[in-house]
């Protein structure tokens, strides 16, 4: 929806409230927001913090009202901004359809009347504008959804009888009383609400209530807010005479929409800068701010924008001397607003005439001109503006020698300034005490937010635990009895691998010594054979002879792994020193893991001592090994290190950095027979021959393994010490 939700169309009621110094640069907000897109759907925000105020606020930022769902009507909302007429008479088309075709779609219908006061409202008709926006609230039957909320924005920002501010102040405030604290609906009928209470010349409440936006517009939904409220704080800062607060935040305003690149924004900041210098009878910066005002006005097209700068650039060039501009100025001033019959703002050119005249030397002209002013309905002019009249029309009166009449001007003036500052004070200071009350406000709700949301936890909490404790024995029970029922299956699952394992050593144990009493037989005849003196002059039987007394060896270690693997090997344990030891066979562990791999000996201070098989122990750390090489296909480093644990068993453990094992290779490293290497590479009996070993010594076997994380083989040997 439209910026004018802050409804700054408030030209004939702001004249007649006696805030008219505002009046002209809000009013000529509402009229180039109907010729800008670039400030439409945009809210109401405030600028204490410039970085944050545009970090929140992107081009495509949500005003602070809710925006239509709704796609065409976001294209009819799009199109007032372009072409408020043609918006128009579109939505007309619409309506009519829409009360023959659809009768009972009330949300539609409320949805076009919505849109249909933007645009009226665009277009300066505020009467026609209330009138859709009432039709809309009969229809609309959500009180709670984005419709809603416009039309009543819509309707209260369009009312121009006063006597109906009240109405409107109580009306708004019931309206956001059940909505969420700091959200956008709440912030929307906040700041209209402000807006009624400028209108009523309430400038302190309405601070309070722009103040509360700004301070509680502090997400990206509500980020359009804060700006808004911040332009609108501007003007009504300098109202009451706060210039550097003023001056301060409109170059923060003028910052974010630098950053935007928003040309609209930048001249309305712009003007608000020179109005705000000209206060402070700075001519010199606030004719520079102008000129920039009016400069950007023309690019936009925004005749009457231009009109409104070139009128206050009018009366600066007076201040400073420079007659023939500000008459040029002037001129040009008078024939915009004269064409546009705004009488207020013409009164106050001709003011600007009357000094030009003076200061030329021609009191008798200006005196005419001032007196014409006068004669057409002064009561129109505020106090504010009116005041500096009448001193100017001392002045005339002096010069031309009417001392009574000056006299009696300057009484006029000196009263009515003596009224302004008293206003002027008492506004300040209500402002001072409402913002501190906005904060103290805000502090509350927020206490009673966070006392809400602890009584709501606590709430929570006791409804848990009474669910805990209603179902926790149910719950209990079950996980306890799948539990059982698992462990119960997982019991029988080992037992009868246990039992199968067993009952495959007993067969391969008995296999293994009859196999190994027959390759005894064999081993003995290849000897007597190869001493023969037939074959020892045969090269061929030799070398079959050669190769046959190989294969027996291939076969009896694999007759030595099944015992192994068996528990049934003939074990001769010994003390094995465990540093020299590895020392000794460090060289035939660097030769099965070959040039890409290396290996690390890593033992602890004090040298452990184990007690086991030497020749069996090479033999698992051989396997161990040549399985880490195979592991480490792009090379690596293999470390064995060495240890006496707290149970004073020694602990060898074999750490490679190779790929490393899935949980499923893993669950099935040590079965007999199963590989995952090629065909021909491996029996898969290296890694159960090992874990035979370590258990017929009375020690232990574990492996760790995570895929690409490599692997390690630990070993528990009985200590030398321990035993003896």
């Amino acid at each position: 929806m439209s910026s004018t939700y802050v409804s700054f169309n408030e030209r004939s009621s702001a004249a007649r409230s006696g805030s008219e110094e505002t009046a002209d640069t809000t009013r000529r907000g509402a009229r180039q927001s109907a010729a800008s897109s670039a400030l439409r759907g945009r809210g109401v925000l405030l600028a204490a913090l410039a970085a944050l105020l545009c970090t929140l606020a992107p081009l495509d930022a949500r005003s602070a009202c809710p925006q239509f769902h709704d796609l065409q009507m976001q294209a009819l909302d799009q199109l007032i901004g372009r072409n408020p007429h043609e918006a128009a008479a579109e939505i007309d088309r619409q309506l009519n359809s829409a009360r023959t075709n659809t009768p009972g779609s009330s949300a539609r219908l409320a949805a076009l009347y919505a849109l249909k006061a933007e645009a009226q409202s665009a277009l300066d008709l505020s009467d026609e504008a209330a009138q859709s926006a009432a039709r809309g609230l009969q229809v609309a039957t959500d009180l709670n959804d984005a419709v809603h909320i416009n039309l009543l924005r819509q309707y209260w920002s369009s009312i121009q009888d006063r006597t109906r501010f009240a109405e409107g102040i109580a009306t708004l405030a019931t309206a956001r009383a059940p909505l969420k604290i700091g959200s956008p609906p709440e912030l929307c009928l906040l700041s209209t609400e402000a807006i009624l209470n400028y209108r009523a010349n309430h400038i302190d409440l309405a601070i309070s209530q722009l103040t509360h936006v700004y301070k509680s517009a502090t997400t990206p939904a509500t980020a359009d807010a804060r700006l808004a409220a911040a332009v609108f704080l501007t003007v009504l800062l300098r109202h009451i005479g706060e210039f550097s607060q003023a001056l301060s935040l409109s170059r923060e305003v003028m910052d974010c929409y630098q950053k935007r690149g928003d040309t609209f924004g930048m001249a309305t900041t712009h003007f608000n800068q020179g109005k705000i210098y000209a206060a402070m009878h700075e001519p010199v910066l606030a004719r520079s701010e102008l000129m920039r005002a009016e400069s950007q006005a023309r690019q936009l097209g925004d005749e009457e924008g231009v009109a409104f700068a070139e009128q206050t650039l009018c009366s600066v060039e007076v201040e400073l001397g420079q007659l023939n501009e500000a008459r040029r100025d002037c001129d040009s001033a008078s024939a915009s607003f004269g064409k546009n019959h705004d009488t207020d703002m013409l009164k106050r050119t001709e003011s600007s005439r009357a000094e030009i005249e003076r200061l030329s030397g021609h009191p008798t002209v200006a005196l005419k001109i001032l007196q014409q002013t006068f004669a057409d309905d002064a009561s129109g002019v505020s106090d504010r503006d009116l005041a500096p009249l009448y001193l100017q029309r001392a002045r005339l009166y002096e010069t031309l020698g009417n001392y009574r009449s000056a006299s009696h001007d300057l009484n006029i003036y000196v009263q009515m300034q003596a009224s302004l500052l008293d206003t002027q004070r008492s506004q300040q200071i209500a402002a001072m005490r409402a913002e501190l009350e906005v904060d103290r406000e805000i502090e509350r709700n927020a206490a009673l937010q966070r006392e809400l949301m602890l009584s709501n936890r606590i709430h929570r909490q006791q409804r848990d635990r009474l669910l805990w404790i209603t179902g926790g024995s149910m719950v209990a029970a079950l996980l306890i009895g799948t539990w059982l029922w698992h462990r119960r299956l997982n019991l029988k699952a080992r037992a009868a691998s246990a039992e199968r394992l067993a009952a495959i050593g007993r067969l391969t144990g008995g296999i293994a010594h009859d196999f190994n009493n027959l390759l005894t037989v064999q081993q003995q005849a290849l000897g007597l054979l190869e001493g023969s003196a037939p074959v020892a002059g045969d090269a061929v039987a030799l070398d079959l002879l050669q190769q046959a007394k190989r294969a027996c060896c291939i076969c009896s270690e694999i007759t030595s792994q099944l015992l192994s693997f068996s528990r049934q090997q003939n074990l001769r344990p010994q003390a094995v020193e465990i540093d020299r030891y590895l020392r000794d066979v460090l060289p035939l562990l660097e030769r099965a893991a070959g040039a890409a791999v290396s290996v690390r000996i890593d033992i602890q201070e004090s040298a452990p001592v184990a007690w086991a098989d030497q020749r069996l122990l090479t033999a698992a750390l051989l396997n161990l090994v040549s399985n880490a090489r195979d592991a480490m296909s792009g090379g690596g480093t293999v470390t064995i290190h060495a240890a006496t644990d707290v149970t004073r068993r020694v602990r060898l453990d074999v750490i490679d950095e190779g790929c490393g094992m899935t949980p499923e290779v893993l669950s099935r490293a040590i079965e007999p027979f199963y590989s995952t290497k090629p065909v021909g590479s491996g029996s898969g009996l290296g890694l159960s021959m090992v874990e035979g070993f370590a258990s017929q010594s009375g020690g232990a076997f574990a492996i760790r393994s995570e895929l690409k994380r490599g692997t390690t083989v630990s070993l528990w040997l009985p200590a030398a010490e321990a035993l003896t």
